[in-house]
């Protein structure tokens, strides 16, 4: 975001959207190439684009993105001095608690966690779910390629969504969460494996509109000269900690009560996080009160 530069923030979809298309064209690019030259190639031809990706990254400017004045006026730290390093680390801890401490921030971190389950589930465990019904491989490829599609025009757009006066980021996360309780109960409903190919349509909102609008609410919410501390933050909580808890406990779930019981518990699970984002998250409440209002 401070790349793209003050006010053009909501614009971050257009950019993440590439990942995106990276995200399809490596999935399909790495399949072909497991079948014919195994499974190392295809970790060699990671390394590879990893180090292009660095190179390309050096060549940014970020010390001009990144030169903001330093909120608490800490002074830089150097080799040797330990005083300073002290306070400088007592700079990141109070940084940290100015974001917490506002409740609406916290609420929002604490929904994003969730949504991150959410996300996690059906990104790995669906695969497993696929398999158990029988789907041969080439449906579990088809089905991750039509979800990387989907995100394509939600990203593109999510600058208009997140511009528009009705919706706004807090009205796109609301969607995108009701989008996964509608999408984590379908998949349970789940005999026939081909069904997934439709309902992978949702993930454009469950996965592109959740991250769009979680990036441009970390920003707007955070005290000047927070920015970059809350967006660390939020994509610790969705993809970091929800990933983490979303793998390791819906791989519990999974086993003890089987794959639709275990959408079903996620669907619940963000179906509170979405009545906890609107009766405590401020912006998100004004938006649905536009809403009701109508």
């Amino acid at each position: 975001l401070a790349l793209l530069g003050h006010g053009n923030e909501k614009h971050f979809g257009k950019i993440r959207l590439w990942g995106a298309v990276g995200w399809g064209v490596g999935c399909s690019a790495g399949g072909v190439v497991v079948t014919y030259l195994g499974r190392a190639a295809a970790f060699y031809g990671f390394a590879i684009f990893i180090y292009i990706a660095l190179v390309v990254m050096l060549t940014l400017p970020l010390k001009q993105a990144f030169a903001v004045k330093d909120e608490l006026n800490m002074p830089l730290v150097t080799e040797g001095n330990e005083e300073e390093q002290s306070r400088q680390a007592m700079s990141m801890t109070t940084k940290l608690a100015t974001l917490l401490r506002q409740p609406s921030f916290a609420v929002f971190l604490g929904v994003m966690v969730v949504v991150g389950m959410g996300a996690t589930t059906l990104q790995s465990l669906l695969l497993i779910f696929l398999k158990d019904l029988g789907a041969p491989d080439w449906l579990e490829g088809t089905a991750l390629t039509v979800a990387t599609v989907a995100e394509l025009p939600v990203f593109h757009y999510s600058s208009n969504i997140i511009g528009w006066e009705k919706m706004g980021a807090p009205g796109l996360l609301v969607v995108s969460i009701i989008a996964f309780i509608v999408r984590a109960n379908l998949v349970a409903l789940l005999q026939n494996p081909y069904w997934v190919l439709p309902l992978q349509l949702f993930h454009g909102f469950t996965y592109a509109g959740s991250y769009a609008a979680g990036v441009y609410l970390a920003k707007q919410s955070a005290p000047p000269g927070l920015e970059v501390t809350a967006q660390a933050l939020f994509s610790f909580c969705y993809i970091g900690v929800g990933g983490l808890l979303g793998s390791s406990i819906g791989g519990v779930l999974f086993d003890e009560f089987g794959a639709p019981n275990m959408f079903r518990v996620k669907s619940a699970l963000n179906f509170f996080a979405l009545v906890v984002l609107c009766a405590l998250h401020v912006p998100t409440r004004r938006t649905v009160r536009k809403w009701l209002c109508v």
